[in-house]
């Protein structure tokens, strides 16, 4: 709510020398109190929500306007000098969330650079295990003819075209991307068509 939730997130409820701050919320937002104790008192607390059982506590900051648990607003109920060491506490807690804030992402930093640079390190013992475009192609040159291939060769000759599947056989579908189920390289797959093992992937 106005004027209480950056003290809320700030403080935990507790006692602050003779100040005692009740850091809370409802189900519109966070609500902040702030209470005089007794020269010499220690709080007593009541929960995290409410003021603590001393008697004779004076609330000097709390609902100041609107309706509470709705539109309610919080501020002073009472000036005096517990407003300056009020102030000072709220300094502390702020330099003390910056700092916590800053080492974050310097950690964040620091933790991130660590697992590019494991990266980099696995990375660069990488060695490629697959053919060179020479070992492919001396392969491909010493396969012997597939019988699939040879009698499209047939069949070409004495009709003088080249029959659907046989064009599908050898190009794929066309209309659709060709897919690697990656139990294999792409490599094996093509000698495997070449040999005549298997059709070329269309994917799905």
């Amino acid at each position: 709510m106005q004027g209480a939730r950056e003290f809320a997130e700030l403080f935990e409820t507790g006692q602050h020398g003779r100040l005692y701050l009740v850091s809370g919320g409802h189900a519109r937002g966070r609500t902040f109190h702030i209470y005089v104790l007794p020269e010499g008192q220690e709080a007593m607390p009541n929960g995290t929500n409410n003021p603590p059982l001393n008697n004779d506590v004076v609330e000097v900051y709390g609902i100041v306007s609107g309706n509470p648990g709705w539109t309610e607003s919080y501020g002073w109920i009472y000036h005096g000098k517990w407003e300056l060491d009020f102030a000072l506490l709220v300094r502390e807690a702020r330099e003390k969330k910056s700092a916590a804030e800053t080492l974050a992402k310097a950690e964040n930093v620091a933790s991130e650079e660590k697992r590019c640079k494991r990266d980099l390190e696995l990375l660069s013992t990488y060695e490629s295990t697959t053919w060179t475009p020479q070992e492919i192609e001396e392969r491909l040159r010493n396969l012997p003819e597939a019988e699939w291939v040879r009698k499209m060769r047939v069949f070409h000759f004495k009709n003088g075209f080249y029959r659907p599947e046989d064009l599908h056989r050898l190009l794929g579908d066309q209309c659709r991307g060709i897919r690697f189920d990656g139990s294999r390289s792409p490599t094996e797959v093509m000698l495997d068509v070449v040999k005549g093992d298997e059709l070329p992937p269309s994917g799905e």
